[in-house]
């Protein structure tokens, strides 16, 4: 499939995990991404803390907000890293 193809089928599969995990808003910065998420996501805290005990990437804000570093990721690559950050967190 064409590389274009291959990034909307990933944004795609992002979308609609981010809405199973209830996903505010998934937010492209300079140095990353921030994932939001609704106060009443299905996302345990567990799952929270051992994401951040397994990937030096993530990090969580006092606020509440997920931040994944994304320094020199391609856009492909970065619809697939915030996939799999989801992945854990629904799993």
């Amino acid at each position: 499939l064409p590389a274009e193809v291959e990034s909307l089928m990933e944004y795609v599969r992002v979308r609609l995990l981010a809405e199973r995990l209830m996903v505010k808003s998934i937010e492209r910065e300079r140095e990353g991404v921030t994932i939001r998420f609704h106060e009443n996501t299905p996302v345990q805290p567990s799952k929270l803390v051992e994401l951040i005990s397994s990937d030096s990437r993530v990090t969580v804000t006092p606020s509440g907000l997920l931040k994944l570093q994304s320094i020199g990721l391609m856009q492909n690559e970065l619809f697939s890293a915030v996939r799999g950050v989801l992945l854990e967190l629904a799993n």
